[in-house]
């Protein structure tokens, strides 16, 4: 999976923490310690996100570690265990925007992007959830200094955002890159991503093709 503790800091530096342990059909079944889950790739539950500026037809990556150099998706987690139970995948995808790039979102269905497009006004950030899927994703462990394979239940996300470039790559600490759809499918062709950000990508990018969003200035009054 995709996770800026797992991936950005020693193991050392990290709190311990549990993830949902999830049956085949993604049932809930109890709370286990991420270490147990990823020493025996058991089922667990996930959210990859993209960030996509449809102004600049550009998309947000980032090289999580040093270790193996794959790009991976723009903001990614594992869901956690919060008051004896899991979080929602949203608020999951919800929590890990906002400590990894400082986004606040609004939500969009893909029913009403299908339908009338959508119009993405000033710093407005809306995201969409993609749905969800069955993966099976290895990922660099700072505990183990190596890959492992992961089992994760996934909800894919993506988030359109047309604010200043500047303000989002500067958000967190890391290398964060905007790169344009030929970038993205070589990396991905080459093998130097993770299986998160080619499918991730493949999915968002095959809807913002089929979808009318349209970027224009904020009203007069948005402020009010």
């Amino acid at each position: 999976m995709t996770d800026s503790g797992e991936h950005g800091a020693p193991a050392g530096e990290r709190k311990p923490q549990k993830w949902p342990l999830c049956s085949d059909a993604d049932e809930f079944l109890y709370a286990e310690s991420e270490f147990i889950i990823t020493r025996h790739s058991l089922p667990h539950r996930a959210v990859w996100g993209m960030v996509y500026n449809p102004a600049e037809g550009r998309w947000l990556i980032r090289q999580t570690d040093s270790v193996t150099g794959f790009w991976d998706v723009s903001c990614g987690d594992h869901v956690l265990i919060v008051d004896s139970r899991p979080e929602s995948y949203d608020g999951a995808y919800a929590r890990a925007l906002h400590a990894l790039l400082g986004l606040e979102t609004a939500w969009f269905s893909r029913a009403e992007a299908e339908t009338g497009g959508i119009m993405l006004a000033g710093e407005r950030i809306l995201t969409i959830d993609m749905g969800y899927s069955k993966e099976y994703n290895w990922t660099f462990s700072w505990q183990r200094r190596s890959l492992h394979l992961e089992r994760e239940h996934v909800h894919i996300y993506l988030t359109l955002y047309a604010g200043d470039v500047a303000a989002v790559s500067a958000a967190s600490p890391g290398v964060f890159e905007w790169a344009n759809a030929e970038r993205i499918w070589r990396e991905t062709e080459t093998s130097n991503s993770t299986t998160a950000l080619a499918h991730a990508f493949a999915r968002c990018q095959r809807f913002v093709s089929q979808v009318d969003v349209r970027v224009g200035d904020a009203p007069d009054d948005a402020s009010e």
